[in-house]
């Protein structure tokens, strides 16, 4: 296995707001063995790393309190890691990845678990066309603490790591009640471990030209080649939800320019079509 493909499948790929079920999950991931096969086959390792936006909002509702978000981030790391890795050929291994972010995570921009027909008193929401949904702070990714023994072990074997984008810790290690985008933490694997490509799985078949107000409804034009320049004045325009598609665009971005190799952002089910120029937005050097 010589050639290394990063996926970064969204939360949202794996299981809706509205369906939260262990079976939904473990039936949609099921789907994906056979594609895995396929790739391997074609001579790829396989480095995924998961959103989990839906699943750990569920458990934080559940509680009702930020204050153990870390944690929540660690069990879905170990729900959605479990199920990707029974779906992986062999050998595999599922890694718990931990990531240092700044003290100050900033402002609660990332919509997270279920749409809520009334608004909680208690946690940071705002309000959709399907109901409320939880907001919390995602910081970009300072270190993965993992870095060097993800590096060593995707050499010999398929993993699942930075699933969540991470657990949050701040500087002096403790841990900070945010959300990491997983997709600055895949962007970070595949440029530091010279990734042939880098996939965006979600549930928006291309970038599109404009996003509404609830981060995942496209409008206008999907735009189907994109350079890093057209990326980043994207990026500047505002028309991309902060958290969803803008991290994607973004980390895609700088990928694409620290790596030469190319990017892809499109559904999960046209993954290879997306590898083989078909489907999805593409994103290339300028």
């Amino acid at each position: 296995m010589s050639r290394l493909l990063v996926l970064a499948i969204g939360g949202h790929a794996l299981g809706s707001p509205g369906d939260q079920s262990y079976a939904s999950e473990r039936a949609r991931i099921e789907t994906l063995g056979p594609v895995f096969q396929r790739l391997v086959a074609r001579g790829y390792r396989l480095l995924l790393v998961h959103g989990n936006g839906p699943q750990v909002g569920y458990l934080m509702h559940r509680v009702g309190s930020a204050d153990e978000l870390d944690i929540h981030v660690a069990q879905t790391q170990g729900e959605l890691g479990y199920l990707l890795a029974q779906a992986l050929p062999q050998p595999n291994l599922c890694v718990m990845t931990r990531v240092q972010v700044a003290d100050d995570p900033g402002e609660p921009i990332k919509p997270i678990g279920p749409y809520l027909p009334v608004k909680p008193d208690h946690l940071p929401c705002r309000e959709f066309s399907d109901g409320w949904r939880v907001m919390v702070p995602s910081p970009k990714p300072e270190t993965i603490l993992e870095l060097d023994l993800v590096r060593s072990l995707a050499e010999s074997v398929h993993l699942v790591a930075g699933g969540g984008g991470g657990i949050p810790l701040g500087r002096n290690g403790r841990p900070i009640p945010a959300v990491i985008d997983k997709d600055w933490v895949a962007a970070r694997f595949a440029t530091a471990f010279s990734a042939e490509a880098l996939v965006f799985l979600t549930n928006v078949d291309h970038v599109y030209t404009g996003y509404g107000p609830d981060y995942d409804q496209a409008h206008g034009e999907p735009l189907i080649d994109l350079s890093v320049t057209a990326c980043e004045a994207l990026l500047k325009s505002g028309e991309l939800g902060a958290g969803s598609m803008q991290p994607k665009v973004g980390a895609a971005a700088e990928f694409v320019a620290h790596s030469g190799q190319t990017a892809h952002i499109g559904v999960l089910e046209a993954l290879e079509d997306m590898l083989a120029g078909r489907a999805g937005t593409r994103i290339a050097p300028d």
